[in-house]
């Protein structure tokens, strides 16, 4: 990228204007004119003050302007603009020149304006209709305006900073030794009285808005103690698409801050410096926000004057932001050359993603809020009914970029409002979630060595917990929701490659309006049955034994509720930790397996019943004769193995469980683990010794 020679990288000069909150600061005033010199040359348009003023150890500025601008051009895009900032007096008190930066013991500038313009345009090449190309050019500008009141710095240390000498092979990575320099300055306290801001862009969108108060203490070599500002209160004028409907929005933002902050670790970065520092943010926390959303133009139908939605936030905290252990050099170095016009090649992706360091964030809570639709709001051909909706809260606790400790969205309810159900969730938590560096993910990408499958198992994250819990869909068409889950979860440990070995799911009354669907009447092989509302229970655990090599099915249980219950339990040997880390090559691994045993209980099975009574109904017979009939079809259906003595009593039980549906056990209970290489030659050629061979037996309580 090339650059106009104007811009000549002192934004971070001005970055470091705003960043102390206050003016420059020189008691003597050829201090003031040597800065202003060096600010020329840096490429500043303009660096001067009107008339100057000293009484006692106060020396007085009267209209002392800074103003850069900046021109950025790349392929045909553009960014153009200028800051500058304008201080109608600035009294510097309690000056002393030192050997390598200034001390101001107080600055304080009544009034001051800062004003930032910018202008992108981005352009594409388009094929007419008439076959020729040509270059559309899109711009896009925006406008801002700051006003300042009484803005007071105390103890404010200035470093003096070197002469710039450009090397012209490094138009941006040269200046990193004057942010270093800069970043040896600070104060002790920096306020400001009332902040005014104005924005417009090109879309039409404007805002106002006012920030009460600004409080910055210690800030001194990189770190600054706290960052405090007071309530904030916002107008905003926003157009909706090309729909020539703009919103107005009126917001409310109670008093907030920051704790701690630390740029170091980033100054080490930006070096390519090693640094024991990790942490950029202590602690932050910010009041309640509060929004008022008035139709302003084009909702005909609506009271302008009334709000047409209402938004509370409750506030949120957060606690330990940190990004340690980069180095940007490579980075930088490739900024220098798409800034001279030539193509920065990244020869290994991969490692530039992992020269940008890790990050940290110890815990963001969101304390929830509050939304109410006043009005019926008209977008398009669709309506917004009036409603109200609300969440408790959300956190995020230990977020890097390679894991999650947990996530938890509470208490979500909205209130019916045809046609929007009422929907509630109490909980949903994302926990123990573990995934690749987004380098080793790149690399992996693009081996040629490995399948896609393969691929896909290395990158697949690896998830502990997830929980959904107090979920309802109600539209009030009946006495009960049209959708209910009280909870279905999800834990997950002990992973090899991208499976877990020890995993258990639970579902604990799901129901739903089967009526509404179409599906309330539901075909057993020997009977329909009803189930216009069904409430099913469900249960998974499985794990997985690295030392015995075993893995077993435990607690499978599936019930719908006073209709049926089944459940489970199987076991099997031989199973090698290859099948879980090559499941696509593990073939060879699999002739060891064996099957160990298990059970089978199907209990208060009414719903077995109701089929058979609706069956028997339905072909004009009496229920024990359907019962006998279906025992017959069962026996043809068992094929070979309808000669063993298993199938006999297999048949037995089924007849007298159909009359009496309380518990029927089926136990597989070999003498000794059988292969399943052995079990399925067995199948093929000797069907009918299947059950001898798993120690198959079947038997009905009463």
């Amino acid at each position: 990228m090339k650059k106009s020679p104007r811009s000549v990288s002192l934004g971070l000069v001005a970055a470091g204007i705003l960043f102390s909150t206050s003016a420059l600061a020189s008691p003597a005033l050829e201090s003031i004119d040597a800065l202003n010199n060096w600010l020329k040359t840096a490429g500043f348009e303009k660096a001067a003050y009107e008339s100057a003023e000293e009484k006692g150890d106060t020396l007085t500025l009267q209209n002392y302007t800074l103003s850069l601008p900046f021109s950025l051009n790349a392929d045909g895009d553009s960014i153009t603009g200028s800051f500058s900032i304008v201080y109608d007096s600035l009294d510097l008190k309690g000056f002393e020149k030192n050997t390598n930066s200034y001390f101001v013991k107080e600055a304080f500038s009544p009034l001051s304006h800062m004003d930032f313009n910018y202008t992108v345009s981005t352009s594409k090449t388009i094929v007419g209709k008439d076959g020729k190309t040509k270059t559309v050019v899109t711009p896009y500008s925006q406008k801002l305006k700051f006003t300042i009141e009484d803005t007071r710095t105390l103890d404010w240390v200035l470093p003096q900073l070197s002469e710039i000498k450009q090397d012209p092979a490094k138009p941006i990575s040269g200046y990193i030794s004057l942010v270093n320099e800069f970043m040896q300055g600070g104060y002790s306290l920096s306020t400001t009285g009332k902040i005014t801001s104005e924005q417009s862009d090109s879309l039409g969108a404007s805002s106002k808005a006012t920030v009460a108060t600004t409080k910055v203490t210690n800030a001194k070599d990189g770190m600054i103690e706290a960052i405090e500002y007071g309530k904030q209160i916002s107008s905003q004028l926003t157009p909706i698409g090309e729909s020539g409907k703009t919103l107005r929005i009126e917001a409310e933002l109670d008093t907030g801050g920051l704790k701690n902050i630390n740029i170091r670790p980033l100054l080490a970065m930006l070096n390519g410096q090693k640094s024991d520092e990790k942490t950029l943010v202590s602690s932050g926390a910010y009041g309640q926000i509060s929004y008022e959303i008035f139709g302003e133009k084009g909702f005909e139908t609506i009271d302008a004057g009334k709000p047409i939605a209402k938004v509370i936030s409750k506030g949120s905290e957060l606690r330990d932001i940190e990004w340690y252990g980069g180095n940007f050099t490579q980075l930088f170095s490739m900024v220098d050359q798409a800034y001279l016009g030539n193509d920065p090649k990244v020869e290994n992706p991969a490692d530039l993603i992992a020269q940008m360091g890790n990050f940290r964030i110890g815990s963001i809570k969101d304390k929830g809020a509050t939304f109410e639709v006043l009005q019926p709001i008209q977008l398009n051909k669709s309506t917004i009914p009036a409603l109200t909706a609300k969440y408790d809260g959300m956190a995020l606790e230990e977020l890097t970029n390679t894991s999650l400790g947990a996530f938890e969205f509470t208490g979500l309810h909205v209130n019916k409002a045809m046609p929007v159900p009422e929907i509630n969730l109490d909980k949903l938590r994302v926990a123990n979630v573990s995934w690749l560096p987004v380098s080793e993910i790149v690399k992996l990408a693009k081996d040629k060595t490995l399948s896609e499958s393969e691929k896909g198992m290395k990158m697949a994250p690896e998830i502990g917990e997830i929980l959904l819990s107090g979920i309802k869909f109600d539209m009030g068409l009946s006495d009960k929701p049209e959708f209910r889950l009280d909870e279905i979860h999800l834990t997950n440990s002990n992973y090899v490659g991208a499976f877990p070995t020890n995993m258990r799911l639970k579902t604990e009354h799901l129901a739903y309006n089967a009526m509404l669907l179409g599906n309330a009447q539901m075909r057993l092989p020997f009977g329909n049955i009803s189930l216009p509302y069904p409430v099913i229970n469900q249960d998974l655990q499985i794990k997985w034994d690295e030392a015995k090599q075993t893995l077993d099915l435990k607690n499978l249980m599936f019930e719908v509720e006073d209709g049926i219950m089944a459940t489970a339990k199987l076991s099997f040997g031989g199973i090698p930790k290859q099948i879980f880390e090559d499941p696509e090559n593990a073939q060879l691994a699999m002739m060891s397996a064996t099957f160990n045993g298990g059970e089978v209980v199907i209990k208060d099975a009414q719903l077995i019943k109701e089929a058979l009574e609706n069956g028997a109904q339905k072909a004009g017979v009496s229920l024990d004769d359907y019962i006998e009939q279906q025992g017959t079809i069962l026996t043809m259906l068992m094929g070979p193995i309808s000669k063993s003595e298993f199938a006999a009593n297999l048949v037995d039980a089924f007849k007298t469980f159909g009359k009496n549906p309380n518990e029927l056990v089926i136990e597989l209970a070999p003498e000794k683990p059988v292969a399943l290489i052995a079990l399925g030659a067995l199948a093929g050629m000797q069907p009918e010794k299947l059950p001898e061979e798993l120690g198959a037996s079947v038997f009905v309580k009463q």
